[in-house]
């Protein structure tokens, strides 16, 4: 079995040419908050948080060191209403960014590396499975397009092998709504998400039950409006989890445990292991090793100009048995560093 591993940069590097819209282009992590994505933020971010976002980044030289300091500074407040107010912010953060890679999502085409790497395994009858680390549902499509998948449940990600352990843009967290916000037949849009982005992390952790997985190719995905009148007027939070270097897992209770159960399953039976577009410094990807069974299994890395050096970083820490307590032996494989696009169309 091969198990392919995408990161952020399988997403940005999926299609041969930028986009015209560059709005469009799949972010990596220290761009998420450039200007040109402003217009993902109307009713969402102010000039204010994106100009906090936008220094943070200078400051500490990455949008997860900086969101990881302040969200871990928000514990050291004394003030309820200091707390309250700094929570909300990081729920206005989450929705921007469901929003935004969604809309990275609707640019989805047939002749992407997603849809052309899924065709050729499929044509060479190769069994293979998917993790990736991406809020967007490009891969998802091409599951949907080139194998004839239905998302509309977790059990439908399960039997298609396909795991993404930081959540996604089409998995919903459905709470129901206060009666006051909805006036009887009248519908206040914006309020319903102002309520939704103060509230997420100001009301305690959520259960697995409680995520709701619409296909990644329904239109009502597109607007929030259309979203919160299929949850016949209940407010959602996004299901994934944001760019800090330690995610929060406890958000989502049962979340963490499912996907790396489902995870190792998958490399317990893999021969080759391909990374691809991601440098593997989730500790996650360190937790699902761990539990792999005794057997030598082949590292492949596809990226850019750091293809090398994501090898050998991996090579490294998997023979670390104080990094990772197991007895499987990861062997070096091919690099390729002409990027995913070049590497779907040579496979």
């Amino acid at each position: 079995m091969k198990v392919f591993i995408f990161g952020a940069g399988a997403s940005r590097g999926a299609f041969e040419h930028d986009h015209s819209d560059s709005a469009l282009v799949a972010p990596l992590v220290d761009e998420l908050f450039e200007t040109r994505y402003d217009r993902h933020a109307t009713s969402i971010l102010e000039a204010g948080d994106l100009d906090e976002c936008r220094q943070g980044l200078i400051k500490y030289g990455s949008v997860e060191k900086w969101l990881t300091e302040r969200w871990e500074r928000v514990q050291r407040f004394e003030q309820p209403s200091s707390q309250q107010s700094e929570r909300a912010f990081f729920g206005r953060i989450s929705h921007y960014v469901r929003r935004l890679l969604q809309w990275v999502s609707n640019a989805y085409n047939d002749t992407n590396a997603y849809a052309t790497l899924l065709r050729k395994l499929v044509a060479r009858d190769e069994r293979f499975g998917s993790i990736s680390f991406n809020y967007d549902t490009l891969l998802d499509r091409a599951y949907s397009r080139r194998l004839g998948r239905s998302f509309d449940s977790f059990d439908a990600y399960s039997e298609a092998s396909y795991v993404k352990p930081h959540g996604s843009v089409n998995w919903l967290i459905r709470r129901s709504a206060a009666k006051e916000l909805q006036h009887g037949r009248l519908f206040d849009h914006q309020l319903f998400f102002n309520y939704a982005t103060s509230s997420m992390f100001n009301c305690g952790n959520h259960g697995f039950d409680e995520i709701r997985v619409i296909d990644p190719d329904h239109r009502l995905l597109q607007e929030e409006q259309e979203i919160y009148h299929y949850l016949d007027r209940d407010y959602f939070y996004p299901a994934l989890y944001m760019p800090l270097t330690v995610k929060l897992y406890p958000f989502i209770e049962g979340f963490y445990e499912r996907v790396v159960t489902e995870s190792r399953k998958m490399l317990n039976e893999a021969t080759d292991v391909y990374l691809v577009g991601y440098r593997a410094a989730d500790p996650i990807i360190q937790d699902i090793f761990r539990g792999i069974i005794a057997r030598q299994v082949t590292l492949h890395v596809v990226g850019r100009d750091d293809s090398a050096e994501v090898m050998n970083t991996v090579l490294a820490w998997s023979r670390d048995h104080s990094v990772v307590d197991y007895d499987m032996e990861l062997k070096r494989g091919e690099v390729s560093g002409d990027g995913f696009w070049a590497f779907a169309q040579q496979y």
